[in-house]
């Protein structure tokens, strides 16, 4: 298989790796092309995949080593380079190669969408998996000049931190030692779940996110004497 080429000053269209996703590579700068290239979109494990064969990784190497990233933050980098990918063909920009000043121009129309000042930032690190660097040892992630623009945003439109409301823990578990919780005997599954899970979170000191590492999967609850060992995930702390 021929690795892929890098992303030239023209314009981008896809083909397929091994992963099944496309990427962007060098095809030409005729504008007659634009409107067919318009259907292609940026996909994270792509790129890590052909930036690592382009290295000199087997495949089989490549193809792991673009699973760096949660599935969840995949997902995430992807919608927002295919949003970055469709507005760079509008501008007739390359998304690999755009200048400082065509991503702060993209920047500030996210901002006038009001997106949040974090929500941009989401989408500079989601372009820094594509983008090739300004050529003055300068990236998406490290140029001043982008660094400056992100915190005139943020002055001009700070987070807004939002509160939970307030909860008291005694006035919880005196709930938990009520109905429909209490007799245990009496107590639907669904209610004994709610209120193990809770004591469970509570004894152990474990952040809410924890319990998710939790799984009935064969292998991960195992029965001890007067106890039971409940096994996390093994992938929860990857």
């Amino acid at each position: 298989m021929d690795a892929p080429r890098d992303c030239g000053q023209g314009d981008i269209q896809s083909t397929r790796q091994p992963t099944g996703r496309s990427i962007c590579l060098n095809t030409t700068r005729d504008p007659a092309l634009l409107p067919q290239a318009q259907q292609t979109e940026a996909h994270t494990v792509a790129h890590y995949t052909a930036a690592a064969i382009k290295a000199g990784l087997s495949e089989r190497a490549a193809n792991f080593s673009a699973e760096c990233l949660r599935s969840s933050t995949r997902s995430t980098y992807d919608s927002r380079l295919s949003h970055y990918v469709r507005w760079c063909r509008q501008a007739k920009t390359n998304p690999c190669k755009a200048s400082v000043g065509e991503i702060a121009d993209f920047f500030i129309s996210l901002y006038d969408k009001n997106l949040a000042c974090n929500t941009i930032r989401g989408y500079r690190s989601a372009i820094a998996v594509l983008h090739e660097g300004f050529g003055n040892g300068e990236s998406v992630s490290s140029s001043i000049f982008l660094s400056r623009l992100l915190k005139s945003f943020f002055l001009n439109r700070p987070s807004r931190r939002l509160l939970d409301p307030a909860w008291s823990l005694p006035q919880v578990l005196v709930s938990l030692s009520q109905p429909p919780f209490e007799p245990m005997h009496n107590a639907s599954l669904r209610d004994l779940t709610i209120k193990t899970v809770f004591l469970l979170a509570a004894a152990s000191g474990q952040r809410r996110s924890s319990i998710h590492a939790l799984t009935t999967a064969p292998g991960h609850i195992r029965w001890e004497k007067n106890k039971i060992r409940l096994i996390p995930h093994g992938r929860f702390s990857c």
